[in-house]
């Protein structure tokens, strides 16, 4: 029995970024997924924390794109497309400044991280307090409209 058919595959190199469509790929079995998908991340370095778009909904302007296929465990070098139309490596050494410049935040371009590196993906306490008060305060506006 036929369930459906795929008409495209998308990598995200980095998180929250446009990404590149593939022409084929393989899919890594044990969560893994597609190589390379997310294989960068701004981190805020204000917040002390990975960032995506509903943080920085700018990200959503740049786009990424590997500059050779990633293998399982292989991250390699992203060009990124800034919303100017310039582009920038990751591996210049002004990367983070320059998308610092254009985000009006201070943050950094890491790779994918072991995930034995906690403190790398800890999420701030101010943040997830914040996080928390905004949810309380939609359920509470929720049940007075009710």
């Amino acid at each position: 029995m036929i369930v459906g058919k795929v008409r495209e595959i998308w990598r995200y190199p980095v998180k929250s970024m446009a990404g590149e469509r593939l022409e084929n790929c393989r899919v890594e079995p044990m969560g893994v997924g597609i190589p390379g998908d997310r294989g960068w991340a701004l981190r805020d370095e204000v917040a002390g924390e990975i960032r995506g778009a509903k943080n920085l909904p700018a990200l959503l302007n740049y786009a990424a794109c590997y500059r050779e296929p990633p293998l399982a465990g292989v991250i390699p070098h992203v060009d990124i497309t800034l919303p100017d139309h310039s582009r920038i490596g990751s591996d210049d050494p002004t990367v983070s400044a320059r998308l610092s410049a254009h985000l009006g935040r201070a943050v950094s371009l890491w790779p994918l991280q072991p995930a034995s590196n906690k403190a790398h993906y800890r999420r701030g306490e101010a943040v997830m307090a914040i996080q928390l008060a905004r949810r309380m305060r939609r359920e509470d506006y929720a049940l007075t409209l009710a």
